[in-house]
């Protein structure tokens, strides 16, 4: 899939585009990495929390974030009584740094792990987080 085929096939906007081209570009360039994005994009999600006033179950607080920003067309949450797991389908995330922004580097840099973070409260399970089959899988801890 080429990069100039995702607006139609990911429903990508041009602001999806260039924020996960700027996460690419400052990764390629050595000034960013995934605890960086993972810490500062906890920040960006208690910022939006007060300006957007999301639900106070952090269920609904990640479905209302992602209806609002539109991050996946394709994106679900189950909950337990310890964790939250956000799955998303990876061909329908907006702003994935590699899909989307072109990123070649090997690692992660997923800025939806912290975002849903701040927005929840609840601690990225970064061991547990990543890619599976067909789905990206945030996981956070409510402990």
């Amino acid at each position: 899939m080429s990069v100039l085929s995702l607006p139609k096939e990911r429903n990508v906007t041009p602001l999806h585009a260039f924020i996960a081209s700027s996460l690419a570009s400052f990764r390629k360039e050595g000034v960013l990495n995934y605890a960086i994005v993972t810490r500062a994009m906890e920040n960006v999600g208690k910022k939006l929390l007060n300006i957007y006033s999301f639900s106070n179950n952090p269920k609904e607080a990640i479905l209302e974030a992602n209806e609002l920003l539109h991050f996946a067309e394709q994106l679900s949450v189950e909950e337990d009584t310890l964790h939250l797991y956000v799955k998303v389908t990876t061909r329908s995330c907006n702003i994935c740094p590699k899909a989307v922004g072109g990123l070649e580097h090997p690692g992660r840099l997923c800025p939806l792990v912290g975002f849903f973070s701040g927005i929840t409260g609840f601690k990225p399970d970064l061991e547990n987080t990543g890619r599976e089959g067909g789905f990206c899988k945030i996981v956070l801890s409510k402990m």
